[in-house]
């Protein structure tokens, strides 16, 4: 949101909330690189409360907590943000999911520090219920749906062998140490679903372009000099930098 901070005790700034419009804050405490505390002034100028951020280094993570506090001092008219805040998203739960098993994924989840949760579906139908995963015979039928259509996804016999693959198509299915037929049986997609009563519901679903809205790196490109321009295989893995 819009505001004008810095990092200085007593400094003064504004917040430029879209629901309750312009907050005045003031920075309360710094520690540098693992502690803010600001006030945040409410409706009620004599009764601010108190945000806390703390960071904490987690292995090669950091863990961000932000605290709200001071919602007693509150009229009783405003004590209804406090219970909205204080269940958070406990509902709300963000899982991965690959056909890779269990022991592979843990494995590269400690090797890049993630801290997410990753299921395995190997040896179930959940990625192919959902059009991400496509067997061998399904490539070679031409009547694969990805993205809600037909996709280039499914091929022809004489136009999935490794001489039909794309030089850079080729690189990035060898950076994950398969060939390029088998590395677009497997696509990218994102789907949400809610438990009610004991029963779940299919809530949405978004493949391809859709999910760029997900990932950072492209998000950052985006507002860049030259954007997505790139150039070769750019891709690498946060312990690959260094590397040719």
């Amino acid at each position: 949101m819009p505001n004008d901070f810095e990092a200085t005790v007593g400094k003064k700034f504004f917040l430029d909330c879209p629901h309750e419009g312009i907050i005045s804050c003031v920075v309360k405490e710094v520690v540098p690189n693992e502690k803010l505390v600001y006030g945040f002034q409410s409706k009620t100028p004599t009764a601010d409360t108190l945000v806390t951020i703390t960071l904490a280094q987690e292995g090669k993570a950091t863990r961000v907590t932000l605290v709200h506090s001071g919602w007693d001092a509150l009229p009783a008219a405003e004590q209804d943000q406090a219970d909205n805040y204080g269940g958070g998203w406990g509902s709300v739960m963000l899982w991965a999911v690959s056909r890779a098993p269990l022991a592979r994924l843990q494995a590269y989840k400690r090797r890049m520090g993630w801290g997410f949760p990753w299921a395995s579906s190997l040896g179930s139908d959940f990625n192919y219920d959902f059009n991400v995963s496509y067997t061998e015979e399904q490539q070679r039928s031409g009547t694969v749906e990805y993205n809600y259509r037909k996709s280039g996804v499914s091929s022809r016999s004489n136009e999935i062998g490794a001489e039909a693959a794309p030089e850079e198509g080729a690189k990035l299915a060898a950076s994950v140490g398969t060939d390029w037929a088998t590395y677009i049986r497997e696509t990218p997609g994102m789907s949400a679903f809610a438990l009610e009563d004991g029963v779940v519901y299919h809530t949405y679903s978004a493949y391809a372009r859709g999910l760029d809205g997900l990932w950072g790196t492209y998000q950052w490109l985006d507002r860049a000099p030259g954007a997505r321009n790139e150039t070769g295989f750019w891709f690498r893995r946060h312990d690959e930098y260094d590397r040719e």
